[in-house]
């Protein structure tokens, strides 16, 4: 047989010192296996994920489809050799995974494939796997083998036949960086050729029962949502940063440096039972993203008690000082009208005493009632997009990105937010008024006052570009008097 090889005992124990076993988790350690600094200012981006997550620039040549589907809605142990590393959940709604899922398939490998060849029906590929190219050394297959790599017995429902015998021929190529998987085929060989199709038939035949199960589900899933595009999975993809861990030679991140929190300071803005909480089971706290807008989302690592542990004494203790008083029913009702729900906060002038009354409240607020609990928003029926200019990043979560006034919090204000984009009444207000209404605020216009002052925060600059932005939405001029003209 071509490329067959012999293991010895020594080659099998020096083999088995590649396999990841620790009994203690260090955190640093953790935190690079999960990658926690891909998307998190505060910790060093992962040196290990850009090795271990699969390049999906040609996932659509390589996976089944109804496999993608079925893995983005619960993502599973699929590799036994990447330590702690882990594909997380990210809670995806059926249309969510389905969109993601065509996106997917439409990544497609740029060279072609080697011509596949069906082997032969009269070689037994199962002797093949287990006996003489010593496959179960770190493979399952059936009942036989050692479960420290890619389950054989999943791999026909997992990836198309055309991917399975390339890789066969090429594992340097196809699989992750610094696989221990030794190159056995030439494709020049007829006789390897013959070898590699019969083991890939076998394996392909083994996973088509549970690709039929999988096939009828996306099929079920296609028929309910026959609008949706890859268009949308697109969009889904890079709101929630996957290309922070995974190759996407066609795309660029939305993100420039982070999509979530800065970590090195968690311990200051949270305690340690909370910390313990959101760790184990991550609840929604910015529905619409990081970023409002991008609908990126805390996935579900799953972590066990130990690794709980570990993060949580990575990221430290603290214990408040400031003594905060409790405040009145009156009160807590002026605060409430003073907060801005699911809104951009921007710097106020608020003196000492609103202040105090601000924390007062804030501290009284219990999680004991969760069924007023905020999901994430369906990516989907709500589109993420790029937070890529002022406008966008401050304006268009009440006004909308075209102006308006559908932006995702506008569904959450007492009063609809302005229609930046009627010509009609933004023609009639002066540049000079519109200036001085991002600067202090709805009140000065007697307008409401969720409508937020910006001066503290953008400069003259930042301001003037958003008036000359608003005057595009509107497709409008000042009035003439407000520019002396006849």
């Amino acid at each position: 047989m071509p490329g067959k090889l012999n293991f010895r005992p020594f080659f099998l124990l020096v083999f088995a010192s590649f396999v990841y076993s620790q009994s203690t988790v260090e955190a640093e350690s953790l935190i690079n296996e999960l990658g926690c600094g891909n998307c998190h200012l505060g910790v060093d981006k992962s040196t290990l994920i850009p090795m271990r997550a699969p390049d999906l620039s040609y996932a659509g040549s390589k996976y089944n489809p109804s496999f993608v589907y079925d893995y983005l809605k619960e993502p599973h142990s699929v590799r036994k050799n990447i330590g702690r590393s882990r594909m997380p959940n990210f809670n995806l709604s059926e249309n969510e995974a389905y969109a993601l899922t065509l996106y997917l398939q439409d990544q497609k490998a740029s060279a072609s494939f080697l011509e596949y060849d069906s082997g032969n029906s009269n070689i037994n590929a199962y002797n093949l796997i287990t006996e003489d190219y010593q496959c179960t050394s770190c493979h399952l297959l059936n009942d036989k083998g050692l479960d420290r790599s890619i389950n054989l017995n999943s791999t026909g429902s997992r990836l198309k036949k055309e991917w399975i015998y390339e890789t066969i021929f090429y594992p340097q190529r196809h699989i992750s960086q610094g696989t221990s998987m030794p190159i056995f085929f030439d494709d020049t060989s007829d006789d390897s050729k013959v070898v590699v199709g019969s083991m890939s038939s076998y394996l392909e035949k083994l996973g088509n029962e549970k690709l039929k199960k999988l096939d009828k589900e996306l099929s079920k899933v296609q028929k309910k949502f026959p609008e949706i595009s890859s268009a949308d999975g697109r969009k889904i993809f890079l709101s929630q940063n996957c290309i922070s861990c995974h190759t996407m030679d066609s795309e660029t991140s939305w993100f420039s440096s982070h999509n979530a929190p800065d970590l090195s300071g968690q311990a200051l803005r949270t305690k340690k039972e909370w910390l313990l909480s959101y760790l184990q089971n991550p609840k929604p706290i910015r529905p619409n993203g990081y970023f409002p807008g991008t609908g990126s989302r805390m996935p579900n690592y799953s972590l066990d008690e130990e690794e709980v542990d570990s993060i949580i004494e990575w990221i430290g203790d603290f214990s408040q000082k400031t003594v905060i008083k409790e405040i009145s029913n009156f009160q807590t009702s002026k605060v409430t009208n003073l907060l801005m729900p699911e809104s951009i906060m921007p710097k106020q002038v608020i003196n000492k005493k609103t202040t105090q009354l601000l924390q007062s409240f804030l501290k009284m607020q219990k999680d004991s009632n969760t069924s007023g609990q905020a999901n994430y928003f369906n990516l989907v029926e709500n589109q993420p997009y790029e937070v890529d200019e002022l406008y966008v990043a401050n304006c268009s979560v009440c006004h909308g990105p075209s102006g308006a006034g559908d932006g995702y919090n506008a569904k959450y204000l007492p009063v609809p937010p302005g229609n930046l984009s009627d010509s009609e009444a933004i023609s009639q207000r002066a540049d000079d008024t519109l200036y001085e209404t991002l600067y202090g605020g709805g009140r000065i216009m007697k307008k409401h006052h969720f409508m937020p002052s910006w001066g503290l925060k953008l400069s003259h600059k930042e301001i003037v570009y958003l008036v000359n932005k608003i005057r595009k939405l509107c497709d409008c001029d000042s009035p003439n008097w407000s520019e002396n003209k006849k």
